[in-house]
């Protein structure tokens, strides 16, 4: 079963990559010189330039990381990001559980993957992605679309398990795992036990 991405593509078309930023002698972080920016496309609009533009690259970087992760340049990415904000992966983490608390599951998942590939070790990103794909799991049983449900619930399902990995006296953790596998029609006695 393919994973569940709770968008369409229509979100490449708010990036583009460029080179060499109009910016790039007064580059934060020392990239090669085949290195591609993501630059959202507003960037230009706004004429941003210095400590805005660079923020506004750290911010695309986030983007394309949380809706493709299997981007060719992730490593890169996450390289660039972490030189670039030590904190940036706090800063997700917060950002992301705050769009689960307000319901903005979609945001969510995308903030919060990002912050998954930037600090795997990181229980909190895990669960809280994990809760973001269980809710839209939930909504999408209501609306009978069964194939997307499941891969949702399958993707809850497999960031519940590397929390509990990283963690594993996480009640909680379990307890969404019992309720996913039932939901599945799954019965893993590793959690049942």
């Amino acid at each position: 079963m393919q994973d569940y991405c709770p968008w369409d593509n229509t979100w490449k078309d708010q990036v583009i990559f460029v080179m060499t930023p109009f910016a790039a002698s007064e580059a934060p972080v020392e990239m090669p010189a085949t290195f591609t920016y993501p630059v959202f496309l507003s960037v230009f609009h706004k004429r941003l330039k210095e400590k805005e533009f660079w923020q506004s690259v750290a911010g695309a970087m986030v983007y394309v990381l949380g809706h493709c992760p299997e981007h060719p340049q992730t490593p890169a990415y996450i390289y660039w990001l972490n030189q670039y904000n030590n904190k940036i992966k706090e800063e997700l983490i917060f950002d992301g559980t705050e769009q689960v608390l307000k319901g903005n599951y979609d945001t969510a998942v995308w903030l919060l993957q990002a912050a998954v590939l930037l600090n795997p070790e990181q229980v909190e990103a895990h669960y809280n992605l994990a809760l973001a794909y269980y809710q839209i799991g939930l909504s999408l049983q209501e609306d009978e679309e069964v194939t997307e449900r499941k891969g949702c619930l399958k993707q809850a399902e497999k960031y519940l398990k590397n929390a509990a990995t990283l963690d594993p006296e996480g009640s909680l953790i379990n307890n969404y795992l019992n309720d996913i596998h039932q939901q599945l029609g799954l019965y893993d006695q590793e959690y049942y036990t």
